[in-house]
C-alpha cells in the first residue's frame, strides 16, 4: 500500500497535536510536576498531624520550655502592640514576630502554631523536591522529598514552638531559588534568593556566612547557554538583585536597632556570647550556661551582661559585651590552640552524629509517646542522613560546577556549627542540603547494584559502613538527655502549679539519672513551695551543692530555706 510504519506512528502523534508535539509533552510533564506535589504535600502533611496527634495526650503537650517559653512572651508583648520594642535584638527576632502573625490572625493556642508549622514543614517538603528534580531527574527528586517528609528530627522539631520551622522553610526555599536560576535569565529569582536569605539570617544569625557564599556563587557561575545578556552583565545583574533582597529584609531590623539602641546591629547582639560559649577553657562542644543553674533563656542576656560588666568595672553597652566576650574567646584560642583544635574536633564529631543533642527536650522523650516519631527515628536520623549524602556528592561529582553553591553552602554552614556549639537544633538547617544529594544517592546507588550486582556492593559497602559507624559511634550519651528533659518537664509543670506532676516528672528524672543537678535543685524548690517538707526539700538542695559546688542558686536557696525554718 506504500505506507510505512513511520508515517503511520507520525500520523498519529499529528492527530493528537496538529500543532506542536513538544507541546503536548511539556504539558504533561507540567501536570505530572503539578501532581507529585501536591501528593508529597499531603503525605508530609499526613505524617506530621499524625505525630502531633500521637502527643497530644501527653502531659507535656502543652508546655514551652525554655526558648519556647520567651518566644511565647515576646510574641504576646508583639501582638499587643509592642512591634518596635525598647532594646537592640539579643535573640534573632523572626520567629517571635511569626507567633505574633499567628497570635493575632487565627488566636494563640499551641494548636494554631502547629496547624500553621506544618504547613511550613510539608511545603518545605515540596521545595526540596522540586529542587533535587531541577539539579537531577523526578526519581531523585520524590526520593528526597519522601526522606524530607520521614525525617525524624524535623517531624520532632516542626511539632515544637520553636524556630527550627522557619530555618527549614527559609533554606528549603533559598536552595529551590538557586536551582531556579540555572536556567532562568529572570532577576526575580535573585531577589527572592536575596529576601529568602535575609529572612533566614534573622532566624538564624550564623546564616549570615552564607551571604559571601551566595554572592561568590553569583560571581564565579557559568553563565546560562543562549543568553542574549554578557557575562559580565548577567553577574552584577545577580549580586545586585541578591543584594536588594538582602537589604529589603536586614536594613529595617538594623534602623530599628541602631533607633531604639544607639548601636548599629545588622541582626541580634549576642555573637559574642554564643562564640564564647563554645570555644572558652570548660567548654566541651555543647551548650553550656555562663553561670551555673541559669540556663533557662531568660537569664542569658542578663547574665551575659553581668558578667561581662563586672569585669570591666562599668556599664557596657551592647555592642561592648559582645565584644568583651569575643575577646576573651580570641584570647582563649591564642594562649591555647592545640586544646582549640581538640575542641573542634569534639564539635565536629558531634555535629555529624546520629544522636540529636539535647537543648530543652528531647526527641527520644517524645518518641516514647509518639509511635510515628520511634518508627521513622530508627532509620531515619542523622546518622544515616549524612553517610548518603557524602556518597551522594561523590557520585555527582562530574557536575560539580553546577553543584557548586551547593557544596560551597554546605561547608560554610557546617563551619559556622562547629565554630561555636553544637545542638541538634543548631545544625538543622544543614539537612536540606545534605538531603539534596541523598536522593541522587539513592537512586544511583540503586541503579548500579541493579546494573552490576555484587561488584557494586563491594565497591561502596566499605566507605558506606565506615560512615556509618563514624556518624553512629555513642558518644552522646541519650539517657542524660531523657533526664534533662524529665526534669524541665518538671519545671513547666511547677509553673503551671501542678505540683503532682511536677514531683513526678522530677522523680523520673533522678531514677534516669541519680545525679542530675537540675532535678535535684527543683525537687527542693518544689518542697520548699509546697511547705509540707522541708527537710526533704533542704536534702535536695544540699545533694545539688554536692554534685555541683558552684551551683550558687541551690545554695542561696538552701540558705533562704534554713533562715525561713529557724524563724518559724
Amino acid at each position: 500500500m506504500g505506507f510505512s510504519i513511520q508515517r503511520i506512528r507520525g500520523s498519529l502523534i499529528c492527530q493528537q497535536n496538529p500543532m506542536n508535539p513538544t507541546d503536548n509533552l511539556e504539558q504533561q510533564a507540567e501536570t505530572r510536576h503539578l501532581a507529585d506535589s501536591i501528593m508529597l504535600f499531603l503525605f508530609a502533611w499526613s505524617i506530621r498531624t499524625l505525630h502531633t496527634w500521637c502527643i497530644q495526650m501527653a502531659p507535656f503537650f502543652t508546655y514551652k520550655i525554655g526558648d519556647a517559653d520567651r518566644y511565647d512572651l515576646w510574641a504576646r508583648d508583639i501582638a499587643g502592640g509592642n512591634w518596635l520594642g525598647t532594646e537592640v535584638f539579643y535573640q534573632a527576632p523572626l520567629y517571635p514576630y511569626f507567633l505574633a502573625t499567628i497570635y493575632t490572625f487565627l488566636g494563640d493556642s499551641i494548636s494554631s502554631v502547629r496547624t500553621v508549622q506544618i504547613i511550613l514543614g510539608a511545603a518545605s517538603c515540596v521545595f526540596l523536591m522540586n529542587a533535587t528534580k531541577n539539579l537531577f531527574d523526578r526519581r531523585a527528586g520524590i526520593v528526597a522529598g519522601v526522606v524530607m517528609a520521614l525525617f525524624a528530627p524535623s517531624i520532632f522539631l516542626e511539632s515544637l514552638v520553636q524556630k527550627s520551622i522557619l530555618d527549614l522553610f527559609l533554606i528549603s526555599a533559598l536552595i529551590w531559588l538557586c536551582t531556579k536560576t540555572l536556567t532562568s535569565q529572570s532577576k526575580r529569582w535573585w531577589v527572592w534568593m536575596g529576601l529568602s536569605l535575609g529572612l533566614l539570617c534573622l532566624s538564624r544569625e550564623n546564616a549570615l556566612i552564607l551571604i559571601p557564599v551566595v554572592g561568590l556563587w553569583a560571581l564565579l557561575r557559568k553563565p546560562i547557554e543562549g543568553s542574549t545578556l554578557g557575562t559580565s552583565r548577567q553577574k552584577l545583574g545577580a549580586c545586585l538583585a541578591i543584594g536588594l533582597g538582602l537589604a529589603i529584609t536586614l536594613f529595617p531590623v538594623a534602623l530599628r536597632n541602631y533607633y531604639v539602641g544607639g548601636e548599629l546591629h545588622l541582626t541580634t547582639s549576642q555573637l559574642g556570647p554564643n562564640f564564647y560559649i563554645g570555644n572558652n577553657p570548660e567548654a566541651d562542644g555543647t551548650y553550656k550556661p555562663m553561670k551555673v543553674g541559669r540556663g533557662d533563656a531568660r537569664y542569658e542576656q542578663t547574665d551575659a551582661v553581668d558578667i561581662a560588666e563586672e569585669a570591666m568595672g562599668r556599664e557596657l553597652t551592647p555592642k561592648e559585651v559582645s565584644d568583651y566576650f569575643m575577646s576573651e574567646s580570641l584570647a582563649y584560642i591564642k594562649g591555647d590552640p592545640v586544646g582549640w583544635m581538640k575542641l573542634l574536633g569534639t564539635k565536629t564529631l558531634l555535629m555529624i552524629n546520629a544522636t540529636e543533642t539535647i537543648d530543652t527536650e528531647d526527641q527520644y522523650t517524645h518518641a516514647s509517646w509518639s509511635i510515628l516519631l520511634r518508627s521513622t527515628g530508627m532509620i531515619f536520623h542523622f546518622g544515616t542522613l549524612f553517610p548518603l549524602a557524602i556518597i551522594g556528592i561523590w557520585l555527582t561529582r562530574r557536575d560539580w560546577r553546577k553543584l557548586l553553591w551547593a557544596h560551597m553552602m554546605l561547608i560554610a554552614f557546617a563551619a559556622s556549627v562547629i565554630g561555636f556549639f553544637v545542638f541538634g537544633r543548631y545544625r538543622f538547617p544543614l539537612v536540606p542540603l545534605l538531603i539534596v544529594f541523598t536522593g541522587p544517592a539513592i537512586t544511583m546507588l540503586y541503579d548500579q547494584w541493579r546494573d552490576q550486582g555484587a561488584k557494586m556492593v563491594v565497591r561502596y559497602a566499605p566507605v558506606v559502613l565506615g560512615l556509618v559507624v563514624l556518624c553512629n559511634l555513642p558518644i552522646v550519651d541519650t539517657t542524660e538527655a531523657r533526664s534533662v528533659t524529665y526534669s524541665n518537664f518538671g519545671g513547666a509543670a511547677l509553673v503551671h502549679g501542678d505540683l503532682e506532676m511536677s514531683e513526678t516528672y522530677f522523680k523520673k528524672a533522678l531514677a534516669i539519672k541519680p545525679d542530675n543537678v537540675w532535678a535535684h535543685n527543683n525537687l527542693g524548690v518544689l518542697y520548699w513551695k509546697r511547705k509540707d517538707n522541708y527537710k526533704l526539700a533542704e536534702m535536695h538542695f544540699k545533694k545539688a551543692i554536692e554534685i555541683n559546688p558552684d551551683f550558687d542558686s541551690a545554695r542561696s536557696r538552701l540558705e533562704r530555706l534554713k533562715s525561713e525554718t529557724q524563724s518559724q
